[in-house]
């Protein structure tokens, strides 16, 4: 027998009403039937009596309350909920970027004087860190586990992919050219656009004036 207290199931709903979460006293029914939409309704006399069964009732000693799902939109509501739960989806992550900002507090305060000039060892290492630092707040599932486990990988790739720093390669441009350390940044990249368009029109032009030679040869 269900009994609606403050403490386990009255809720106000967005009217101020206090009402049952569990949504008692529920429907009366003479007969168990199902309608065209799928939908099961069990034959009930006491508005705040459970669908208990009388074997789990009596061997387990406990309150139990069960539900027949043949389709509908019930089935429907039960695979997503099974499919999160099996999963372990992670709802909330509005912590993350705080994770990570304690995370590259961490990083920078204990990394290696001998690293502190190789970008790669230290960008490895802060992905490492703020994985291991995400993990720790995660769940992770069996499928996801046992994934893991056989070195099977987290994901599935159509094509091959390779690495390209791009901090590394502007380090050694400005390396190179002390105009780009400057703030003619813009004015550099302008001057070497515009010469390459210079080239690609002397270059196109030429092709054309050797193009109209050669037609005219074959003409004679």
């Amino acid at each position: 027998m269900h009994t609606c207290t403050r403490a386990t199931c009255l809720r106000y709903n967005k009217h101020g009403q206090l009402t049952c979460k569990r949504r008692a006293p529920w429907e009366l029914s003479t007969d168990s039937t199902i309608d065209h939409l799928g939908r099961y309704r069990i034959k009930r006399t006491m508005a705040f009596m459970n669908n208990f069964n009388p074997s789990i009732s009596g061997t387990f000693c406990c309150n139990n309350d069960i539900k027949l799902i043949s389709n509908g939109a019930d089935t429907k509501d039960v695979m997503w909920y099974t499919t999160g739960y099996q999963s372990k989806k992670q709802g909330k992550n509005y912590n993350v970027s705080a994770l990570m900002a304690k995370t590259l507090l961490y990083h920078e305060t204990r990394i290696d004087a001998d690293r502190r000039d190789n970008i790669l060892d230290q960008n490895r290492l802060l992905v490492f860190r703020c994985q291991h630092a995400i993990n720790r707040e995660m769940e992770m599932s069996a499928p996801q586990v046992i994934s893991y486990l056989m070195r099977w990988g987290d994901r599935i790739c159509s094509n091959h992919y390779v690495l390209f720093y791009w901090s590394s390669i502007q380090g050694y441009l400005q390396a190179g050219f002390d105009e780009l350390k400057s703030g003619r940044n813009s004015e550099a990249y302008r001057s070497i656009g515009n010469d390459n368009m210079d080239m690609s029109e002397t270059e196109h032009n030429g092709t054309r004036e050797v193009d109209k030679d050669e037609s005219e040869v074959n003409n004679d």
